[in-house]
């Protein structure tokens, strides 16, 4: 055994602590970078990725705090930087969380990672133990990779493991190296107080986490982007269910000469075109606007706000029919260039209905400006049924309705009167 490990340490002699170190800052400034733009580029897309910031940020200066080892106080070249160790894993979880929208408590992690403190702090100032601080890192990070492992492959959503598997082999390896290092500690445990002149089971760990964080760095690019793809193919489907689908005349055509990309089935509806006959053409060749001024008023404003909002317009049919439109656009990027989706919904019926109805009103309101109305208390004889007027005179009731509305009478006589007044007459009849 002991030439073995005699033979090892000759075989692995190449594995120096301080420069493994030295590149592992190197790479992890790199890391920290990646990670930077990815936050700035998604930060509003996702949740949770300024810890992850934070997270490379704290590893990063626990490196520098290990390399300054000897030049600075222990306490923040060992319990220090160790515990930016522990803390960059906490944060990462808790960000991880955020960025899967599976948040939970964390005060068990937190009194872990003052416990841990404590133990390294313990084992550097009173009691100085490489081994035993080893010991604490290692079962510090099984700890909460294994959380962070069960986070992404268990708590998360079904329909996003498939993407979430990659950081979780990753973090898997990173506890599957945690028990490693703890069953070396009780098998074999390597003599020695000085990190940078450890064996070469340190300096292999070291290694190892080195290439695992690049891998993690590649793996978290990677589900960011696949569900940014995944959200964009959404968006797509989304999209081209709401154009097709809209019974507005719904297009796509560039800013600079109206010419048409793309129109939906309610453009046909509307307008009567068919497909053939609007591919590749401009809304001036089809002789879309009423009036050529609309459309230069609307790209003047589309070139200075953008967008345009519920604006009314008229515009012709393939047969030359006049409608009238509710016309909303806004300018989109598209294979670069500058293009407009616009949508026009037609309200020629309401606007015929309501003009209808104006005119309907305004002859009820020129006949009523004609028609007297009589109205209050009449005094009316009850023998003669003549009205006492506003003089004081009786009249004829139809000499005072007549006197004060536009109604004339007719005169005949009823059969009860005919009978009364001429009632011999009658019965001959």
């Amino acid at each position: 055994m002991a030439k073995l490990r005699a033979g090892t340490e000759t075989d692995m002699s190449f594995l120096d602590v301080k420069t493994i170190l030295i590149s592992y800052a190197l790479t992890n400034a790199v890391c920290l970078v990646v990670v930077a733009f990815l936050w700035y580029h998604d930060r509003k897309r996702f949740s949770g990725l300024s810890f992850w910031v934070a997270d490379y940020s704290l590893q990063l200066a626990a490196i520098v705090l290990i390399l300054l080892r000897g030049r600075i106080p222990d306490i923040l070249s060992i319990v220090a930087a160790n515990a930016a160790v522990m803390a960059g894993a906490l944060i990462f979880l808790m960000g991880m969380e955020r960025f899967l929208s599976k948040k939970g408590p964390q005060i068990h992690n937190f009194c872990y990672l003052a416990l841990f403190v404590a133990i390294h702090a313990h084992f550097t100032l009173a009691r100085p133990d490489l081994a035993a601080r080893n010991l604490n890192i290692a079962t510090g990070l099984f700890f909460y990779t294994v959380q962070i492992v069960w986070l992404l492959s268990g708590r998360a959503a079904p329909e996003i493991r498939p993407l979430t598997r990659g950081p979780a082999l990753v973090f898997t390896a990173y506890a599957a190296l945690s028990l490693i290092r703890i069953a070396v500690f009780f098998t074999a445990p390597e003599p020695g107080q000085d990190l940078f002149r450890s064996g070469s089971n340190d300096a292999l760990v070291l290694l190892c986490y080195q290439m695992l964080f690049v891998i993690q760095t590649y793996s978290l690019v990677l589900l960011v982007n696949r569900l940014l793809l995944e959200r964009a193919i959404l968006e797509e489907e989304k999209f081209s269910k709401a154009f097709h689908s809209s019974p507005s005349a719904v297009t796509i055509t560039r800013l600079s000469d109206g010419r048409i990309f793309e129109v939906n089935e309610g453009f046909f509806t509307i307008t009567g075109y068919d497909r053939s006959e609007v591919e590749g053409r401009t809304t001036v060749e089809l002789n879309l606007w009423a009036r050529e001024e609309d459309r230069a008023k609307v790209v003047a404003e589309l070139s200075t706000k953008g967008r345009i909002h519920g604006a009314e317009f008229q515009f012709r049919d393939k047969s030359g029919r006049l409608l009238t439109g509710i016309f909303s656009a806004e300018i989109i990027a598209l294979k670069g260039e500058r293009c407009v989706i616009s949508s026009i919904s037609d309200i020629t019926a309401r606007v015929n209905a309501e003009m209808e109805r104006k005119k309907l009103i305004g002859e009820l309101r020129d006949a009523l400006e004609k028609v007297k109305v009589l109205r209050g208390l009449l005094p009316i004889c009850a023998n003669c049924k003549k009205i006492r007027n506003d003089q004081g005179y009786w009249e004829q009731i139809e000499v005072y309705i007549m006197d004060r509305s536009d109604a004339n009478f007719s005169h005949g006589i009823c059969p009860d009167c005919e009978k009364a007044l001429y009632g011999d007459l009658a019965e001959e009849e």
